[in-house]
């Protein structure tokens, strides 16, 4: 199989997530990991620039910063495979590092290239602020209907409804069954 062209651009789900809000307007601080490579700083300093907060971004020089390839097929469907690198090693000490954050924040963007126990964790701390919590199911992962019902709002493609769900969603019918799904994140 032959590519049509290559591009590298910093991202990544949480990146992407912060960088919008911050274009949005809102005061947004980002608190995760970067590896010690070459890719570290090119993501801090593109953060830096759509006006995210990246002091709670820790340069880990133990790890590799985290990739995507993601590929686009003919017909528009993607792949992405995902190296998770610093993102793997996210943990609870860097949660509870910005905890100040947590108390002016009115929302927690989380997705699942950080560790779901430190997802988890991160949630629980929001819950003792009033802060609304809004995930992005991605990469897909199993997780408890508990767990779910602990988020403000969910974000989920297709393919991470159906995860969490156990419904097949091919079109807007399948979304609303999987929307109103026992177990799921729907009330």
């Amino acid at each position: 199989m032959r590519g049509y062209e290559f591009q590298m651009v910093p991202g990544g789900k949480g990146a992407n997530q912060a960088a919008a809000a911050a274009r949005l307007g809102g005061r947004v601080a980002m608190v995760g990991r970067v590896g010690g490579d070459a890719f570290g700083p090119v993501l801090l300093q593109n953060m830096v620039e759509q006006g995210v907060d990246t002091r709670h971004v820790v340069i880990d020089q133990e790890a590799s910063t985290g990739v995507a390839v993601i590929t686009v097929e003919d017909s528009g469907e993607n792949r992405i495979i995902i190296s998770a690198g610093a993102n793997g090693r996210v943990d609870r000490g860097d949660i509870d590092a910005a905890e100040a954050l947590f108390r002016d924040a009115k929302f927690l963007i989380l997705q699942f290239e950080i560790p779901i126990e430190v997802v988890d964790y991160a949630i629980e701390k929001a819950a003792r602020y009033p802060v609304s919590v809004i995930l992005n199911p991605a990469p897909a992962a199993p997780v408890s209907p508990g767990f779910l019902g602990r988020v403000s709002y969910i974000v989920p493609n297709e393919t991470e409804a159906s995860s969490l769900t156990g419904v097949e969603v091919i079109d807007r019918g399948s979304a609303e069954q999987a929307a109103r799904a026992p177990g799921s994140w729907y009330p």
